[in-house]
């Protein structure tokens, strides 16, 4: 059982249920890295977050898990963060692959569903 958040006690984040609510309201997604990624095996390994920023860019919100500390959700590798990206509608994604870099990401509207498919 998971612990709803309330926003009044933590104003800038965001759960995934309500990442997808208010990317289909037309706030902007945004991928920032956390740590630079590393090439392993044929794939890219690193640290990624989510950021939402409201329509007129006064308010950002950090993605976090359901989980009862509410964790900044990280994503650990480039096909897991494009798995998520792809579910929000973004068929384009636009990765930053060093620590620092941040990255807005085209948000196809209309077909944004409140609950993953």
């Amino acid at each position: 059982m998971t612990t709803p958040i309330n926003y009044e006690e933590a104003p800038n984040v965001v759960s995934e249920e309500g990442c997808r609510k208010l990317v289909a309201s037309g706030w902007q997604l945004q991928v920032f890295c956390a740590g630079s990624a590393e090439k392993k095996h044929q794939n890219y390994f690193g640290t990624w977050g989510i950021r939402i920023i409201s329509p007129d860019g006064t308010y950002e919100r950090t993605l976090v898990t359901a989980r009862k500390d509410m964790q900044m959700r990280m994503f650990k590798t480039v096909n897991g963060l494009i798995a998520f990206l792809y579910d929000l509608n973004v068929k384009v994604p636009s990765i930053p692959l060093e620590q620092g870099m941040r990255a807005l990401q085209p948000v196809i509207r209309g077909e944004v569903s409140p609950s993953s498919t």
